[in-house]
């Protein structure tokens, strides 16, 4: 992981994005190295069947819709047995607690989990917040694909509002990039992806969660 002096000056150009635009993107969030035991981790859960496929709403409005969502997940905690999982908790609580200290954003909590998108799976346009729920504040993703290609499509589809319009930003889910948004102000999407897809999303919370809500 970065030492303090650099993590401080990443953390502020995250922060500093947040609070203008609503969405940052960093590379490098993670070095290669982390990346690449999170993706090892990832995929051994993944061939011993600890995944799940992934729904939308939460709840009794919970649902299993392969034609809204196609990726299979599994929620992390941080009291994980693995180290590289607990890094990477603590890492984002670090940040967490940076724009806390800096912005007032009275962030109370975290949850994440690992996501996987087979060779044909997307998710179509949504925004991040449950419905009379408005607990997540920022959503955060970070991406575990090497040598990712133009071919493999997988981009992820940000709308940002302009003037009376909205544009569409794609951004390549390359190993080690960090995207991170307003829950509520910027709808987006997975696109099609052709190849195995990897990445761990997670959401700041105002509100401590309630596991027993997870969807």
């Amino acid at each position: 992981m970065a030492d303090a002096t650099s993590s401080e000056e990443l953390f502020e150009t995250i922060v500093s994005k947040l609070m203008a635009e609503d969405f940052a993107i960093v590379d490098d969030f993670l070095d290669e190295s982390a990346c690449r035991v999170l993706l090892e981790c990832l995929v051994g859960r993944q061939k011993i069947g600890q995944f799940r496929q992934a729904g939308i709403g939460r709840g009794a409005e919970f649902a299993q819709q392969q034609t809204i969502r196609g990726d299979e997940i599994l929620w992390l905690e941080k009291e994980d047995s693995e180290p590289v999982i607990q890094q990477f908790m603590e890492r984002m609580e670090s940040l967490i607690a940076y724009c806390n200290r800096t912005c007032f954003t009275g962030i109370r909590d975290m949850e994440a989990h690992f996501a996987v998108y087979s060779e044909g799976a997307y998710y179509h346009r949504h925004l991040d917040q449950f419905r009379g729920n408005g607990n997540r504040k920022f959503t955060f993703i970070l991406y575990l694909n090497f040598d990712w290609q133009p071919s493999h499509g997988g981009c992820l589809r940000m709308y940002l509002p302009q003037g009376d319009t909205e544009i569409a930003m794609d951004i390549a889910p390359q190993a080690g990039r960090l995207v991170c948004f307003k829950s509520d102000a910027i709808p987006h999407e997975v696109l099609p992806t052709h190849a195995l897809r990897y990445s761990i999303t997670g959401w700041w919370l105002e509100r401590e969660k309630q596991l027993s809500f997870l969807g």
